[in-house]
């Protein structure tokens, strides 16, 4: 609101408008729609190029960790595993703050280790009974699981180059399968 506005709505010592402000108003508003409009809808992907380096991370179903890891042997620690690459699965909350932290250098390390980890995770709010079936008390709770179905788990928004240090000495320095 313009200055010579603020001190005519001022002056009035009311909670309205003047004509001159509904007016101010009307153009701010359908100037915004007519920008919304002109790029909206638009996409230019003449100039985009698929990014090969980025590796998705892949969200599980409890049948799809079922599938993937089998069950786990809670005497030995292990999973009936059957990947060929060591994995990292990331328990998360969408409303979970540590979670949201997490998230973004996750994806840093897929990218980084692209052909060497799989990264996964589950919501634990959507499956409810995987988390529950795996004693998941905290989120974000990640597990960092080898080809041959060792576990080993870590909570909390851990920083990047302990997570890195985690994937290159018990990840990648077991021998595979």
């Amino acid at each position: 609101m313009s200055f010579e506005l603020y001190h005519s709505v001022k002056k009035r010592g009311k909670h309205c408008f003047s004509a001159k402000a509904a007016k101010f108003c009307l153009l701010a508003g359908v100037n915004l729609i007519l920008v919304c409009a002109s790029g909206c809808g638009k996409s230019d992907t003449s100039n985009l190029q698929k990014d090969d380096t980025k590796m998705e991370i892949v969200h599980l179903s409890q049948s799809g960790f079922e599938q993937m890891f089998g069950s786990y042997d809670f005497q030995n620690r292990t999973f009936a595993y059957s990947g060929q690459k060591p994995a990292i699965v990331d328990f998360y909350a969408s409303w979970c703050g540590p979670c949201k932290m997490l998230s973004p250098v996750l994806e840093d390390l897929a990218v980084e280790y692209k052909d060497k980890i799989n990264i996964y995770k589950v919501d634990v709010d959507a499956e409810q009974n995987l988390a529950a079936m795996l004693s998941i008390r905290s989120v974000p709770t990640l597990l960092f699981i080898t080809t041959k179905g060792e576990v080993r788990a870590v909570q909390g928004a851990i920083p990047k180059y302990e997570l890195a240090k985690l994937i290159d000495t018990f990840l990648l320095s077991n021998p595979q399968k």
